[in-house]
């Protein structure tokens, strides 16, 4: 699983590559991104679980 969360972090940082500043670091961006779709699992894990409760 863990190799899935870390190819969908590269994925995304490719495809939004111009957003990088490079005034900061690239792992400092990576980790971000890294980040932010590790919150958006999260999210949808918790919709999910809610509406299964329904």
């Amino acid at each position: 699983m863990l190799k899935i969360y870390a190819l969908q972090a590269f994925s995304k940082a490719f495809d939004k590559i111009d957003s990088f500043n490079d005034d900061f670091l690239f792992s400092t961006w990576l980790i971000s991104i890294a980040k932010n779709l590790h919150v958006d699992l999260i999210r949808k894990e918790k919709f999910d679980y809610k509406n299964q409760q329904v």
